[in-house]
């Protein structure tokens, strides 16, 4: 039995790792429309078929691609000693597909999402067969940008790069980091191309025996600028061609405004230098290095080679290494001095003599008092060019500079703002790096976003007090990682505002935001007696103890016409809306997202309490919630607070105080006036409904206008329904005319095919699917080896969402596939049954 057991796992093991293309669910791959990849399934489909090299795609989310560590497993090098190991990720884009279609020229827009601990060993039985290794292969004229690659262990043989192998192209706002090693070509970021390279950066150990770089191995044309390098880089062996260097193996093309801080270690070699290796023409501007040279390589700065060299620089103390081919070699002092470089022409904060771009900055604290890149750290707090701040002539905050400048200093933490325009903010995914958390595997790392207001000034100072509005426009992208081990409030409660206090927010769009912290809401980690309105949040937000898409803990603060659809995910106190509030009152808001918590955990508030003044009306959740206690589509846990016309229809899981609105109450009776849950698609039963805590309804019903008239609901000012919209659900009159609809939920549903709930599962779990039209729709299950083990539908259905349970009771464990047909098209999912 035992040994069935162990056979069972292992075959298990081999099913869970198996590669599996999932088709994205959104977007046709055009560059006005570009496919959506959200997960390993989605990017593995990529590659597995050449007629997707061709096209245009955004990441949506981070992806984990830890599995890839045991994909195509197999003898793949004829070595008696290693039969049977994994050849990791596929490149998109290589030599072994067709030799045109196997190149990638499409874009890649990672949006500040990463793809962490990818794994490739591919060392070639010959030459040219799959040399080109990296997640891009073999690319040209492609645009990647807004992308990290962490964690990544990649070992190939020739043109080996972490983000690509051979590339052409235009790479802007990319990182990597992980172990890389190779025998020609060898790259942190690339391994050989050409291309325009702008605010890129490495943190890789990097080891070659030809042309090796931290950045790039081989740089045949183009430009590198405002990038820079970290970790090492490794001579392999003698190295009989080309370069080794800290930034550029070989360089052949242009490099300005950079630097590398990577160590450099070899016995011997031609053509070694701690920022290039070996030049081939160019022109190197403005950048410096002072990584330490463990070898007998030749220079501080460059190796070898030919090509102009201006204003650069390297510590001969730091590298130990005093001769150079070029470049100017001063010692740590010197190197820490701003004249040193301000005199040489470069263009820093505070001076306007040599350009007003503001390229670098320098401030003794960051990159060990060495000049940086300002993108890398943190903004110039630039004053808004127009208002005054009073409220009425707001201050017009047009620009990221702008709105840093805001939290730069408490004196602004008491005016009035409008925004002018829309904000990008996803540089602030790289500000104020350093150790923050205190663990020696992390010594480098971005907190991101200073939140504005923060409990760290004088206490009085440290609220904002003024008011917000942004009319509308978007502030995208904002980052912010507080994991602290001091649990004050100067740092636990973040979000784009940290603490706010009498401060009026409204008509803010917060798009994309990925915040995590102690305290953390999307707009604001704390609120007291403020008033919010008209403001949203999408992305994703976490935290460990008050964790709301908006607002992560609130007092006597009022919101109206607010709505999340950012994930939220943290420990306890956990909302789509707010945390935990006392005396909040909510009014015609929504929740979307779909929100995860361990104890006190709702689809709009986590925990809440007070008196008649907190109470909810008109507001409704169709996002998922799971949690271990204390679990509702509404509220957590509530004391002495009531809700009015209000209703969810989100999946609700949890163990024990789970309810379909309220997962634990401490008042009694009456708690939910005229609300209502869709028993159908939340998977509570009618039969938990318990006096007062509203009542359960089929999706039909839930679906009619007089199950709400007759309740009382008001649809002439508050209320709408149109059997289109809102999946043929009630929504709410305003959100059909502010323009607020960034989680599409006024748009016609679409065709998808939603992951199944709970997965892994035994014996039962949940799938969800939508369909954009009344029609014939087929849903099928099939085993790993494509045999049809059960048939869940195959009927007309009308259009909109839907729901069906799955009951595996007479089947093994092991992994099953979904499949969704309809009018010719298909889609799949994999779900995994453990017995």
């Amino acid at each position: 039995m035992r040994k069935q057991i162990v056979i069972l796992l292992i075959g298990l093991a081999v099913l869970i790792n198996a590669q599996i293309a999932i088709p994205p669910s959104l977007g046709t791959g055009t560059e006005s429309d570009p496919y959506q990849i959200a997960n390993l399934e989605n990017l593995y489909w990529i590659t597995a078929d050449t007629l997707n090299f061709h096209s245009h795609y955004i990441q949506t989310a981070d992806i984990n691609a830890a599995e890839t560590k045991n994909w195509f497993v197999g003898d793949h090098d004829d070595d008696p000693e290693t039969p049977d190991e994994p050849m990791g990720w596929k490149p998109i884009g290589n030599l072994s597909d067709e030799y045109f279609a196997g190149i990638f020229d499409g874009t890649y827009d990672g949006q500040g999402h990463i793809i962490d601990s990818l794994y490739i060993s591919r060392i070639p039985k010959s030459f040219d067969d799959e040399s080109m290794t990296g997640l891009f292969g073999w690319t040209q004229n492609t645009e990647i940008k807004n992308l990290g690659v962490v964690n990544s262990t990649i070992i190939g043989c020739s043109n080996v790069g972490i983000l690509a192998g051979t590339f052409s192209g235009t790479i802007t706002s990319c990182y990597t980091s992980g172990n890389i090693s190779g025998y020609w070509a060898v790259g942190g970021l690339f391994g050989e191309g050409s291309g325009n390279i702008e605010k890129c950066y490495s943190n890789v150990n990097v080891s070659g025996a030809n042309y090796t770089g931290g950045l790039v191995g081989h740089l045949s044309g183009g430009i590198i600028s405002s990038s820079s390098t970290s970790g090492s880089v490794s001579l392999l062996g003698e190295g009989s061609f080309g370069g080794t260097g800290g930034l550029v193996g070989t360089s052949e093309g242009n490099i300005t405004n950079s630097y590398s801080l990577s160590d450099i270690y070899g016995e011997s070699g031609a053509y070694g230098g701690g920022f290039v290796g070996h030049q081939e023409g160019g022109n190197i501007e403005d950048s410096f290095s002072f990584g330490r040279i463990y070898s007998d390589l030749s220079g501080g700065f460059e190796g070898s080679g030919y090509g102009n060299v201006v204003n650069c620089f390297w510590d001969t103390e730091a590298s130990g290494v005093s001769t150079s081919y070029a470049g100017t070699g001063l010692t740590t002092a010197q190197m820490k001095n701003i004249s040193t470089y301000t005199d040489a022409g470069w263009d820093f904060v505070g001076e306007t003599a040599n350009g007003t771009e503001d390229i670098w900055n320098m401030d003794g604290i960051h990159n060990n008092g060495y000049p940086y890149l300002r993108w890398m750290y943190q903004p110039v707090a630039i004053a808004p060019a127009l208002g005054s701040g009073t409220s009425e002539d707001p201050y017009q905050i047009a620009t990221l500079e702008n709105l840093y400048w805001i939290t730069a200093d408490t004196l602004n933490f008491h005016s009035h703002y409008i925004q002018t325009a829309d904000i990008n903010a996803a540089e602030t995914r790289n500000w104020f790096v350093g150790d923050h958390d205190n663990d020696p595997e992390t010594p480098d790392e971005p907190k991101g976003w200073k939140p504005i207001g923060g409990l760290s000034e004088v206490e009085a100072l440290g609220y904002f007090s003024g008011s917000y509005n942004g009319q509308n426009y978007i502030i995208d992208n904002i980052y912010i990682n507080e994991i602290t081990t001091s649990l004050s409030y100067s740092n636990t409660t973040v979000g784009l505002f940290g603490n706010t206090q009498n401060a009026i927010l409204k008509n803010m769009r917060l798009t994309n935001v990925d915040i995590t912290g102690i305290d953390a809401g999307g707009l604001t980690g704390l609120t007291y007696i403020d008033t919010i309105e008209n403001c949203y949040v999408t992305g994703s937000v976490s935290g460990s103890w008050c964790t709301g898409g908006l607002i992560g803990e609130g007092v006597g603060t009022t919101l109206y016409k607010c709505h999340n659809s950012a994930s939220v995910t943290g420990e306890n106190n956990v909302g789509g809306i707010i945390g935990s509030d006392n005396l909040v009152s909510l009014n015609q808001c929504y929740n979307t997202g779909n929100i995860t918590g361990t104890a006190i955990v709702g689809g709009l508030v986590g925990y809440q309490s007070g008196a008649a003044t907190a109470d909810i009306y008109n507001c409704f959740n169709i996002g998922n919630i799971t949690g271990t206690e204390k679990v509702g589509g509404l509220i957590g846990k509530c004391h002495d607070t009531k809700s009015f016309f209000c209703y969810s229809t989100g999946i609700v899981t949890g163990t024990s105080y789970v309810g379909s609105l309220i997962g634990e109450s401490m008042v009694g009776a009456n708690l939910m006036n005229n609300c209502f849950w869709d028993i159908d698609t939340s998977c509570v039963p009618d039969t938990t409904a318990q006096e007062g805590y509203g009542t359960g309804l089929t999706t039909a019903q839930m679906k009619t206008l007089s199950t709400y008239t007759d309740a009382g609901w008001n649809f002439e000012d508050i209320w709408d329904m149109d059997g289109v919209h809102n999946n043929g659900y009630p929504f709410l009159a305003w959100m059909s005319t502010t323009g607020i609809d960034e989680d599409d939920i006024l748009k016609p549903v679409e065709f998808a095919l939603f992951q199944n709930y709970p997965n892994p599962f035994n014996p039962v779990t949940t799938i969800k699917f939508s369909i954009p039209k009344d029609q014939n729709v087929k849903l099928s299950v099939y085993n790993s080896n494509g045999q049809l083990v059960d048939e869940l539908i195959n009927k007309k259905l009308e259009k909109g969402s839907h729901s069906v349970q799955f009951n595996a009771e007479r089947l093994n464990s092991g992994i099953y596939f979904y499949r969704l047909d309809t009018d010719g098209k298909s889609l799949v999912n994999k779900m995994l049954l453990i017995k």
